[in-house]
């Protein structure tokens, strides 16, 4: 089952720390959002991402074999906002659990090629930012915010690249002051991961759309609570 990760910006008392939370929806009985992992982290780089991919990957290949399960790539599954470090992060954990834990074979295109089928963006986030943008009178005019949301989320709905293209191009011509703002989401490492076709183009093409993202180097900082049942307790005990 995919999980969700969000990472909180105001947790720590030191503002530069984060708390990455990865969660995952029990349907059967609690039937809400459940927290599996939490990593401190003083940064949010690739690198910092790819150390709680990994955690939290490993942690699902551990719980697979201990349950006489097949392990599948589908059990890595992962939604993130739009953020390019997160994704890479992504993509390099992935690669390094096929490559030292639990490898099959796969050369490291494919493997890549896997990474991208399995991340998602999160359109929760860019409702977010249609809606908010609709607001600044000086790029939408408020007698247009109603044309604006409907050519913005269409893009959601094309499903061949022509018809991506096309929206996109009415979006620039008709909301010039948006053109930045499109652009932003037409970058590959974005569109790749909220467009379905763009996916798909991505997914059959081993291009430099899909290329291996370069790791950073630095030293990263991270602490585990890994959680294996589902424990509520007070947002103190957390507290930094």
């Amino acid at each position: 089952m995919a999980s969700s990760l969000d990472a909180c910006h105001d947790y720590w008392s030191n503002g530069k720390d984060l708390l990455f939370i990865s969660s995952t929806y029990e349907p059967k009985f609690m039937k809400c959002w459940v927290p599996i992992l939490m990593t401190y982290s003083n940064g949010a780089t690739a690198e910092h991402y790819r150390i709680h991919f990994l955690k939290l990957m490993r942690g699902i290949l551990r719980s697979a074999i201990q349950s006489n399960r097949p392990f599948t790539d589908s059990m890595v599954a992962n939604v993130v906002d739009h953020c390019e470090a997160q994704s890479k992060g992504f993509k390099e954990a992935f690669m390094d659990l096929r490559t030292l834990h639990a490898a099959d074979g796969r050369t490291p295109a494919q493997l890549l090629q896997a990474a991208t089928s399995l991340l998602k963006g999160c359109k929760q986030h860019f409702a977010t930012q249609v809606e908010r943008l609709s607001k600044v009178s000086g790029v939408v005019a408020p007698d247009r915010k109603s044309e604006f949301k409907k050519l913005t989320y269409s893009l959601l709905k094309a499903d061949t690249m022509d018809s991506l293209n096309i929206t996109v191009a009415e979006l620039k011509r008709d909301f010039p002051h948006a053109k930045a703002w499109v652009e932003w989401w037409m970058r590959p490492a974005h569109a790749v991961m909220l467009f379905e076709c763009v996916r798909a183009v991505c997914i059959q093409s081993s291009g430099n759309h899909c290329r291996r993202p370069q790791m950073r180097r630095r030293q990263c900082i991270t602490g585990y609570i890994e959680w294996s049942a589902v424990i509520y307790r007070s947002t103190k005990e957390f507290q930094a």
